[in-house]
């Protein structure tokens, strides 16, 4: 009688365990191999503030601290909420990104070659697949993150379900994740981190939460570090949306 199969758990000493340090997209804010999430009220500029990121990361510039970008590269864009040519390329045109390292998901082709809607879910290889073929790919901005997310946002279960995949490939391939999202109209607690719209799955996932509101008697907009496990939590950056002309 054959014995059936034993299937153990794998349990690696610490002794062989190399430890390393935390690489950076933007130091102590932007990890890569993580995600990172990005929330805030409607009307502070999370879109904009994330691609004067991007335009930063795609042309080796000066991250808002004064740190160059050591690690420039592509981006690759998944967003539900901006369309592409009248409002993302002209934004990024406008932060002097550079166009030819931004991608955006546009959809999937089917077996027939007609353009699909995405699915997170179904077409998941699809985003192995590109980031295997372009490995200088150094960020993926999901615009809102919830909208990856299969089932309940608001259940810890589904949430883990539908992001632990993308955070593993982060980690795999070593680029960094953006998830932008809101917050709760109402919450209980001063927390910013605990402010975010859905389950506490979402910060519990991410390494980084970086938080933004709009100061009305300032006239200005600022940047904290809500949650880190990473980084420091101290200091914040002031910044300011500027309308400007590009081309006609």
């Amino acid at each position: 009688m054959n014995n059936p199969l034993k299937h153990d758990i794998k349990i690696v000493s610490m002794q062989d365990i190399e430890a390393t340090s935390i690489n950076w997209l933007w130091p102590g804010w932007l990890p890569l191999g993580k995600m990172t999430i990005l929330a805030g009220a409607g009307g502070c500029g999370k879109t904009n503030l994330s691609l004067a990121l991007i335009a930063t990361i795609t042309t080796g510039g000066f991250f808002p601290d004064g740190l160059r970008c050591e690690n420039p590269g592509k981006v690759l864009i998944y967003s539900t909420e901006d369309d592409p040519a009248d409002t993302l390329k002209p934004r990024l045109i406008a932060n002097g990104a550079n166009i030819s390292k931004v991608s955006f998901i546009a959809g999937r082709t089917s077996k027939d070659g007609k353009l699909e809607p995405f699915d997170p879910a179904k077409d998941f290889s699809k985003i192995e697949q590109y980031i295997k073929h372009n490995p200088d790919v150094k960020l993926l901005v999901i615009d809102p993150i919830v909208s990856v997310v299969q089932g309940d946002m608001n259940k810890a279960n589904d949430v883990r379900r539908s992001l632990q995949p993308l955070v593993n490939l982060a980690n795999q391939y070593n680029f960094a994740i953006l998830g932008i999202t809101h917050f709760a109209k109402v919450s209980i607690n001063n927390n910013p981190a605990d402010r975010i719209l859905g389950s506490q799955a979402f910060s519990a996932l991410a390494r980084m939460a970086l938080c933004v509101f709009r100061r009305e008697t300032e006239g200005d907009c600022i940047l904290i570090r809500a949650k880190s496990n990473i980084s420091s939590l101290d200091s914040g950056i002031r910044y300011h949306l500027q309308s400007v002309n590009i081309s006609d």
